[in-house]
């Protein structure tokens, strides 16, 4: 095989301008996914039983607590960690680090732990004229979520030198920092070499992507996807007053632009209007066929990382990487496209990125790499003013294919293997399925699509023990 050549036929499509895909994700009706996400603070795993998620690796029921005596708080000095369970609506914070800005999830987990031992130690003899502080608390996490990002099953540790300090007592401290927005569901004593983020050997995500109503005829706004038949349209693209909520995702933004869930984003030509409004619902099974061909490989996902540094390790293997149509447990049986994703490690954004540049790979005229058969049909089919609004994509595409020609010496033993016949081997992918492989191959950031809303992501669990087979 020449080296030079890709692994399967393939060509640049007709594809979407980042604006295009980033104005198909946002604009939705992500309300009803934030209700969805703020129950499951409430009601834990059991709002995700729904969609059919169970977790894999539960949390073990708590041990009995032995009473303490009366007055013994802290009679030895050992170090001792601590093991929690927790979940969060990302909406509330500004994602899960500490930052300057206030209302990250650790400053509240922190603030409330080191609350807690200030108190035991004053109990325990400091009185109230102690100037004795406890040091600051360390805490470690399995997967530090942006702003906005969902949790159910975060992991959490940290260290104590207070060895009497009873797991409830954590518990406690931490639901009473933000009632109805950040809840622990399980603490427990670990060994004290027990470390939340390095320790992990699998973490699992759940993306929610809101879908049309299948009752109603296609439409690319809340609003008009919910209007009553008389009402008239209204563009997706239009100057048109709109609503201003995040939720809805429609309100006007700076610059000319649209702020919509996950951000602002530039405005769009009235042909790249035009072709939007035009555009089918995406198809959960093809973005599952997508997906697929990711299990199992272990691949550069630079192309799908944002904000990260030059020159970090970016290969990671999906263990699991599925998507399916369903419905929310609400009174309107809201219709979403669940993307499930679990991995043994995960770069910045990269699960929303992925969603987003899969997305665009489905739908039909928006994809940037596809089978030479299709692009021809979609060329001689398109629109000249299409054809124009599509120049910048494909210019930006031209750069991803090339790069993707050369990088395909990395998955030139993969090829070979599908096509030896001496050993049995996986078979390659369908040209029409491969697409997010050639992104992966390209390394470049300009060919993936930008992140989808972070309202639809939620962290599942992490967990501590190899996968097994039976688990995926």
């Amino acid at each position: 095989m020449n080296n030079n050549e890709p692994f399967y036929p393939i060509e640049q499509g007709q594809g979407w301008a980042a604006a295009c895909t980033q104005a198909f994700c946002s604009d939705r009706d992500w309300k009803a996914v934030n209700s969805f996400y703020a129950t499951q603070v409430i009601a834990g795993d059991a709002a995700l039983e729904a969609l059919g998620i169970a977790l894999i690796e539960p949390p073990p029921p708590p041990p009995p607590l032995p009473p303490l005596p009366a007055g013994q708080l802290a009679a030895a000095a050992a170090r001792v960690t601590f093991k929690i369970h927790l979940g969060y609506y990302g909406p509330a914070f500004t994602g899960w680090q500490w930052s300057k800005q206030a209302g990250s999830v650790e400053q509240a987990v922190r603030t409330s732990l080191e609350h807690l031992l200030q108190q035991r130690a004053l109990a325990d003899g400091g009185g109230a004229g102690s100037t004795s502080q406890p040091p600051a608390v360390v805490v470690s996490v399995a997967g530090r979520t942006d702003r906005g990002v969902n949790a159910v099953g975060q992991v959490a540790s940290f260290y104590t030198f207070d060895s009497q300090l009873p797991p409830q007592d954590v518990l406690q401290a931490l639901n009473a920092a933000c009632p109805g927005q950040l809840r622990a569901w399980h603490v427990q004593l670990v060994p004290r070499s027990f470390h939340a983020t390095f320790q992990a050997k699998w973490r699992r995500y759940l993306y929610l992507f809101p879908l049309r109503s299948t009752a109603a005829a296609p439409a690319t706004t809340p609003r008009a996807a919910h209007a009553a038949p008389t009402e008239p349209r209204v563009s997706s693209r239009g100057s048109s007053s709109r609503g201003t909520s995040q939720g809805d995702g429609l309100g006007p933004g700076p610059g000319g632009g649209a702020e919509v869930a996950g951000g602002c984003r530039p405005p769009l030509t009235k042909e790249e209007a035009a072709a939007l409004d035009a555009s089918a619902e995406v198809d959960p099974a093809r973005v599952d066929a997508l997906l697929r061909q990711l299990e199992g490989r272990q691949l550069d996902y630079g192309a799908f990382a944002r904000g990260t540094a030059a020159g970090q390790q970016s290969y990671c293997t999906l263990h699991r990487a599925r998507a399916w149509h369903a419905f929310l447990p609400d009174d309107h049986r809201t219709p979403v496209m669940a993307v499930e994703l679990v991995g043994d490690r995960f770069l910045r954004r990269m699960v929303r990125v992925l969603v987003a540049t899969a997305v665009r790979e489905a739908l039909p005229g928006a994809a940037w790499f596809v089978p030479p058969a299709t692009a021809a049909a979609e060329e001689a089919a398109m629109p000249a003013a299409a054809t124009t609004a599509a120049a910048g994509a494909r210019a930006a595409a031209g750069e991803g294919m090339m790069a993707a020609r050369g990088a395909a010496s990395a998955m030139g033993a993969a090829s070979s293997a599908w096509k030896s016949a001496s050993q049995p081997s996986p078979e390659p992918p369908a040209a029409a399925d491969g697409a997010l492989l050639w992104v992966a191959a390209t390394g470049g950031r300009r060919v993936s699509a930008a992140p989808a809303p972070a309202e639809g992501l939620c962290f599942v669990e992490a967990g501590y023990s190899p996968l097994q087979l039976y688990q995926l």
